[in-house]
């Protein structure tokens, strides 16, 4: 609810700097309605696994970016948001956001790409959640505040209030932390002091800020290294642009297609401009490495699909009462291949677990191609669709060679996937083993059998740790650590906390990072570079076994400027 530092506009645009070395006798003027299709994780890509689509014009004269009227659509068809870029690229106009059932879910106009004037929030069924006065999407203030029961706990912009964000507006805000809100709004402007209290990692944090009539005057933030500190700058600790907006805004391209991160960018303005897609390139040597470009597809896909609950793939679970009396849930699973039992702190009315068995045999032919794909068992059409798709998209892998000669190879894979719902958290145990190929199994010594968890720990008995304890990670960052990024990228005096995520695998390996509040002034890419280069950590600990969990971890960057 604070001041916001515009980024350049720029950077939601991609330049064509590289067009000319693949493109011939293309007019840039040319305007036209493009169809750009968007994954589950907002990210471009083709149809085929698509759960989003943008109906727009695309300006490609000598940057590419939206121009003019854009409609968002759902992957069935319904319409998820309506807006408007103006020519420069930037979001200007009214922008109305849909839910699946049809309702607006919010609505507002920007400017210049800026959040301006009156949002409305709204639950699901459509009926109003939150007005909101914008200055931008960081600053804001609320007029009317209304609870899921109906309870008014503000109206027409004046009294205190007092809200649970993921209670009372549930969906509003990007924001990686619960906060409780509380303060008092008089003829549409804060006045006195706005607290936010937050848990992080089973502790209380509490901030605040003082305002008179709308002004801002100056704000407190505590931190798990600096105590209590007063500030001369807002926090920005709420930001309520939508995220999916963002991403396409941005062209965002995370998945195998495209690449991790920025990816290629040559090769995303290729696709744009003329929709060829570029491969997922196999960095196979040998038959038996296939399989290295195999399995991250099959998991690109199942990542998707296994929280989602179906009949024919629920599992047996059988309820027990420990000597402590704790009630704990057994799933047992016998193949020939693995058994595995997980025992859960449940419920009798929590969901059962699902088990997805598939064989699948894929057909590679003597050029490295996958030409046919089979599947047996209990995968569902959407995930064979979308499987295909990146098949297809597998650039050569490296054929069976037998006395020299290059052949054609059934590949076999046998798929286990347990997915125990417990809580609202899915545990996902998967089990994979690759048979020999059918057709030259006296000649293939080569069996590949993997068991790993995907379960992500953020509660465990013991924690992960760095070697040497808090202090001598405090001494890592304090040498590491550039700490006059904020000041190089011309941040006002005060104090800025960028709280980062990364996952320490059971051996110790970081992997992961990703800020989840930034504060700007290239801070948080400062804090995630540092962390991404560190050294291992000593594993967290569940149950006597090493497993994987998820850090957290506060830095704060100082700017004083006499």
């Amino acid at each position: 609810m604070n001041n916001y530092k515009n980024m350049n506009s720029n950077f939601f645009k991609i330049p064509l700097i590289v067009t000319i070395l693949f493109i011939c006798n293309y007019s840039f003027a040319q305007m036209f309605q493009d169809t750009i299709y968007f994954d589950y994780k907002n990210s471009i890509c083709e149809k085929p696994v698509a759960e989003y689509y943008r109906v727009c014009t695309l300006n490609k004269e000598q940057s590419v970016y939206y121009k003019g009227d854009v409609k968002d659509y759902y992957s069935d068809g319904t319409v998820e948001m309506t807006g408007s870029y103006n020519d420069k690229g930037l979001r200007d106009g009214l922008f109305v956001f849909y839910n699946r059932n049809g309702n607006v879910s919010k609505k507002g106009t920007f400017s210049d790409d800026v959040m301006k004037g009156i949002w409305d929030f709204n639950f699901d069924d459509g009926k109003l959640m939150a007005e909101l006065k914008c200055v931008n999407e960081w600053e804001f203030t609320p007029l009317q505040i209304i609870s899921a029961n109906g309870d008014i706990l503000l109206k027409n912009g004046n009294g205190n209030f007092f809200v649970d964000i993921n209670k009372d507006l549930p969906g509003m805000f990007n924001s990686p932390v619960d906060y409780k809100i509380s303060g008092e709004v008089k003829d549409g402007e804060y006045d006195g002091t706005v607290s936010y209290v937050s848990n992080l990692f089973g502790k209380e944090f509490t901030s605040t800020e003082i305002f008179n009539k709308g002004k801002f005057k100056n704000a407190k933030q505590e931190t798990f290294s600096l105590g209590m500190r007063d500030i001369t700058s807002p926090l920005h600790l709420l930001n309520l642009m939508p995220a999916n907006l963002s991403s396409f805004d941005k062209f965002y391209h995370q998945n195998l297609l495209f690449g991790i991160g920025l990816g290629d960018e040559k090769a995303l303005i290729n696709f744009l401009l003329t929709g060829e897609a570029p491969e997922i390139t196999s960095d196979a040597h040998l038959f038996s490495e296939n399989v290295n470009d195999i399995y991250p597809i099959i998991q690109e896909v199942m990542n998707k699909y296994l929280a989602l609950p179906e009949k024919n793939r629920t599992h047996e679970v059988r309820f027990k009462i420990n000597a402590a009396g704790v009630m704990s849930r057994e799933i047992e699973l016998h193949d020939g291949i693995f058994e595995v039992s997980a025992f859960r702190i449940a419920k009798k009315n929590d969901p059962p677990a699902q088990l997805i068995h598939s064989d699948i045999t894929l057909t590679i032919d003597n050029t490295g191609f996958i030409i046919n794909s089979a599947f047996t068992g209990n995968l569902n059409p959407k995930e064979i669709t979308e499987m295909n798709y990146y098949f297809s998209r597998l650039a050569p892998l490296k054929p069976f060679i037998q006395g020299g000669e290059k052949l054609m190879t059934n590949l076999k894979i046998n798929l286990y996937t347990l997915t125990d719902t417990l809580k609202g958290v899915v545990d996902t145990i998967n089990y994979y083993y690759l048979a020999a190929a059918s057709d030259i199994a006296d000649s293939v010594k080569y069996n590949y059998n993997k068991k790993f968890s995907n379960r992500i720990y953020d509660k465990v008995e013991i924690e992960a740790k760095f070697p040497g304890g808090p202090p001598v990670w405090q001494k890592y960052l304090e040498r590491n650590l550039n700490s006059n990024v904020a000041v190089m990228h011309g941040a006002p005096n005060g104090y800025y906390t960028v709280i980062v995520s990364f996952l320490v695998d059971e051996e110790g390996n970081i992997s992961e990072v990703k800020d989840l509040f930034d504060p700007g002034y290239g801070t948080a890419q400062e804090a995630v570079r540092v962390i991404e280069n560190g050294p291992r950590w000593i594993p967290a600990v569940q149950d006597g076994k090493n497993v994987k969990y998820r850090q957290k971890q506060s830095i704060t960057f100082a700017v004083s400027r006499e």
